[in-house]
């Protein structure tokens, strides 16, 4: 094997010998992996590795142990007691402590649930890893009402902490419940959506505003006007420069004239 070639080549401090067509590279005192033909499997980012055996290897990353794959996947993750210094790339003294995680990544979610990814993809675990949603969306966000935003292609959907899906992805935007509806976003229009992800009003307004008394500001264009929780169209939008609205103390608009147009409620 062409060792001072491949040294050469990816300016790495050392590489060891070769063990199941991988060897440990070093480089500023990190630790990788090439395979045989010089490739760049692992980085150079941990701070004391191992030769692989059986298709696995130890390596020790921020006091962490930590069990990687042929392909640099990590396959399991231990803490470390006593901290590992690298002697010539072997790990000398660790002793394990914590458990086996069979993810790359987990992250606190909904009332003691988790997020949790394998690869790119994320899913939904118990705190004991039990798995509830396998890891296949892009990008998983804590919403309210006990749902959670998912990615998947592009667009943003509502499941419920039991991996049902709510809303499928096909939003380009959801926006958190008020009065039980959340605001839905579709190119550039929005719409409103029910707890149970029906479509209550179809995305068509440039803006869906604050609530007044179970109703909603709605845009088009500069034009204002106001729907009830139904989505019926109490106001028309028509009216320019939304001024305050309230049921109780009357409200109203500015016309195009700069008159202020009032309306009563029945």
């Amino acid at each position: 094997m062409a060792i001072k070639k491949l040294k050469t080549q990816y300016n790495y401090d050392s590489i060891g010998e070769f063990s199941e067509g991988m060897a440990i590279v070093r480089l500023n005192n990190k630790y990788g992996y090439i395979d045989s033909k010089g490739k760049e499997v692992v980085p150079p980012i941990y701070d004391a590795a191992e030769k692989f055996r059986n298709g696995t290897a130890e390596v020790v990353f921020r006091e962490q142990l930590r069990i990687i794959d042929l392909n640099g996947k990590v396959i399991q993750k231990m803490e470390l007691i006593q901290k590992a210094k690298p002697i010539d790339t072997k790990i000398v003294v660790f002793k394990k402590v914590e458990t086996f995680s069979k993810y790359e990544e987990t992250q606190s979610l909904n009332n003691g649930f988790l997020k949790v990814r394998s690869g790119k993809k994320w899913g939904i675990a118990d705190t004991s890893e039990n798995e509830i949603v396998a890891p296949k969306y892009i990008e998983i966000k804590t919403f309210s009402h006990n749902y959670v935003r998912v990615k998947l292609k592009g667009k943003w959907g509502l499941i419920d902490m039991s991996g049902s899906e709510i809303i499928s992805p096909k939003y380009n935007n959801i926006i958190k419940f008020g009065n039980d509806l959340a605001e839905v976003k579709s190119g550039r229009k929005w719409g409103l959506v029910d707890i149970s992800g029906k479509e209550i009003v179809e995305p068509k307004y440039d803006e869906i505003g604050t609530t007044i008394d179970d109703c909603r500001e709605i845009r088009i264009g500069s034009y204002w006007g106001l729907i009830d929780e139904t989505g019926n169209e109490i106001v028309p939008p028509k009216y320019f420069n939304k001024s305050s609205l309230s049921k109780h103390s009357f409200g109203g608009f500015v016309d195009e004239s700069g008159e202020k147009q009032q309306f009563e409620w029945d």
